[in-house]
This record gives structure tokens, sequence and C-alpha cells, in this order.
């Protein structure tokens, strides 16, 4: 994050945990832990498996839910959802009309315009390994 704020996806917790540079340790966005697609308020917001998370200059982070096959946004202390319908499969489209299959990474450009997704075989053995490219706001 711009203020040097480490974001950490915790997979097994469904949580986005924030370590500061003194190495303080807390929950960034669903605080619960519980595993859902919920959007919303940081705090109550769900995920789950999230994978791997990307920071843009403006401290909107993008979310790699590889268990939804969703990929998410964080802005202003809401959690919403970007792309992907959250079915399992490969579909190039818009917004929530995309499909995503294994998320395994995500990166930003510097400018924080272009969102690339590791979209692989989610850990199943299946042939699929794709580089996936998003527009982001």
């Amino acid at each position: 994050l711009p203020d040097s704020t480490l974001l950490v996806a915790d997979q097994n917790n469904n949580a986005i945990r924030q370590v500061t540079l003194a190495g303080v340790v807390s929950t960034y966005a669903n605080s619960a832990g519980t595993s859902g697609s919920a959007n919303g308020a940081a705090a109550t917001a769900s995920f789950n498996g999230p994978e791997d998370v990307a920071a843009a200059p403006d401290g909107t982070v993008y979310v790699a839910d590889t268990f939804n096959f969703l990929v998410r946004r964080i802005s202003g202390g809401m959690v919403s959802t970007e792309a992907g319908d959250g079915t399992q499969g490969f579909v190039d489209a818009t917004g929530t009309a995309a499909e995503f299959y294994g998320l395994e990474g995500i990166g930003l450009t510097a400018d924080g315009s272009v969102l690339w997704i590791a979209d692989g075989n989610g850990g199943n053995g299946t042939p699929f390994n794709r580089v996936r490219r998003l527009q982001v706001p």
C-alpha cells in the first residue's frame, strides 16, 4: 500500500491481513475469517481461499479470490466483485460475465491500469494455464 503496509492473502483463514513496518499484523478484510463471497464493508465481506493480492498506487487492492473464481476489489473500505461470475471455467468477457478456472496469482502494472491474472489449473492437474488481462479503472 502507499503507506508501506504489506498485504497478505491468508488463504486458509479466508482473510486479507496487513503487516506494518513495525511487524504488527491485523486483519484488513474479513475479520470473521468465514468462507463466502459477500461484498460490502471490508470487515464483514467474505472470501473463499484468497491466494494473492495486488495494490494500485491509489491504494485500491485486488484479490485473487481463488475458490470463488472471482477477482475482488477493495477500495474505500468496501469489497466488490471486479470480474468473474463465480463459476469455474475459462470465459473471456467483461466484468462479471468472465469465468476463471484457477486463480493462482495477480499483478498490476506500475500505473495500476492493467491487472494480469495467472489463471492456472487450480492444482488439479488439468492442463490449463493462461495469463489473463483485465483493464481496471
